[in-house]
């Protein structure tokens, strides 16, 4: 008899050639008790090993990509559209298992979505899928993401992401600069040990002060590292006027948000610019 890879010789699914296909043939791994049989296996537990020979011709996806395919895939499940084709132009992507896409595979990402799909209603994926992916939208631009309506200023969907994500997603709108409620973007760095922090762009006690709000959380803020915050914080602290009046606060802010227009522009409503 012909050997199996003669029938069914293994090609990569993905363009690191990470996982390989053999056709359907079973895996060489052993089975144990509660493994899924599957049709894909990682390349380092077959006897040919990595050999890097992908087709795809796409950059290796950021961990934010990685995020949005994984809540499209998630979504898909949730919502019951499993013939979705996940390819793009710049590389060859995952089919969703159970689709038409005959390059529809089991895999890890797979499984984390089906595991996400789980835990959180179809809205509240739906949610997470749209803002995750006006983020990569917003950072392919290179500007930074505004929160705003009631999809991006859900902290139902930041509580998730944080939950799901932890620093990478915070780590995102840092360098993004996104902009947003801080009761929204706190939720983002909850338990992260103060590694990323949201801080209001209009600090509490200069809207308290000039009685410009008393809803401290819908102030306008931005997530920075720690670093950063201090160093941001000892600036305003610094060169903060003694006579505290809307004109010389917001000069206080020209000066030291200079390499931020885009935080200027978020709080020149509460000054009447």
């Amino acid at each position: 008899m012909p050997k199996r890879d003669e029938v069914h010789p293994p090609k990569c699914v993905d363009e690191h050639c990470t996982l390989v296909d053999r056709g359907g043939a079973l895996p060489e791994l052993q089975h144990r008790q509660g493994r899924p049989l599957v049709s894909a296996v990682p390349c380092g537990q077959t006897k040919e090993g990595c050999k890097g020979t992908g087709k795809g011709t796409g950059k290796p996806k950021t961990r934010l990509e990685e995020i949005a395919l994984e809540l499209a895939i998630a979504s898909a499940i949730a919502n019951g559209e499993m013939n979705a084709d996940l390819s793009r132009k710049d590389g060859k992507q995952f089919g969703v298992i159970g689709g038409t896409n005959e390059d529809g595979v089991d895999n890890p990402i797979v499984q984390a979505a089906v595991a996400t799909a789980a835990i959180a209603s179809g809205v509240l994926l739906g949610q997470a899928d749209k803002f995750v992916k006006k983020l990569e939208e917003a950072c392919a631009k290179k500007a930074p993401l505004i929160l705003q309506g009631t999809v991006e200023s859900s902290k139902e969907t930041a509580e998730f992401l944080a939950k799901q994500y932890g620093a990478d997603i915070a780590h995102a709108l840092e360098q993004n600069g996104a902009i947003g409620a801080y009761e929204v973007m706190k939720k983002f760095t909850d338990g992260l040990g103060g590694a990323y922090q949201a801080h209001h762009i209009l600090e509490v006690a200069m809207a308290d002060k000039l009685r410009f709000t008393k809803n401290f959380d819908k102030l306008p803020a931005v997530i920075l590292t720690e670093a950063e915050h201090k160093r941001i914080t000892r600036w305003l602290s610094q060169r903060r006027p003694k006579n505290l009046k809307a004109d010389t606060v917001w000069e206080l802010y020209e000066e030291v948000y200079e390499a931020y227009p885009h935080w200027l522009d978020a709080i020149k409503p509460y000054f009447g610019k």
